[in-house]
Parts: C-alpha cells; sequence; structure tokens
C-alpha cells in the first residue's frame, strides 16, 4: 500500500474525483494514518453513497488495492 504515497494528493483528489463524481457531489479529505494515506469521500446524499459504495468494489487503481469502508 505503501505505493500510493508516490501520488501526490492532488492526484489522489484527482483520481477520487474521476472515480465517484459520477455518483453525486462529494468532498475528498486526506489523511495519514501510521505509513498510509487514508482519503474519506463524503457525498452530500447518503443515496449517493451506497450507490458509490456498491458500485466500487474490488477496486484498484494503478496496480494498488483500494478498501472501500461505509
Amino acid at each position: 500500500m505503501e505505493d500510493i504515497l508516490f501520488f501526490s494528493v492532488a492526484e489522489v483528489r484527482e483520481l477520487c474525483d474521476k472515480k465517484f463524481s459520477k455518483y453525486g457531489s462529494n468532498s475528498v479529505k486526506i489523511f495519514y494514518k501510521n505509513q498510509e494515506r487514508v482519503a474519506f469521500v463524503n457525498f452530500t446524499n447518503s443515496e449517493d453513497a451506497r450507490k458509490a459504495r456498491h458500485a466500487k468494489t474490488g477496486l484498484v487503481w494503478e496496480n494498488i488495492q483500494v478498501f472501500l469502508e461505509p
């Protein structure tokens, strides 16, 4: 998972926007936890968040596994 640290914060935001904006209006917050970067995608509408969560299981970006949690 440490490969994701090679992405800039702007690139992580862009990836999140590219993958999740089609589900609805959202905002992205990025934090560091231990040696990992964690991005939170918060949707304005809970139904949009539910759709995104179910549509994006098993996601891989640039050969990096992405985990989605409710």
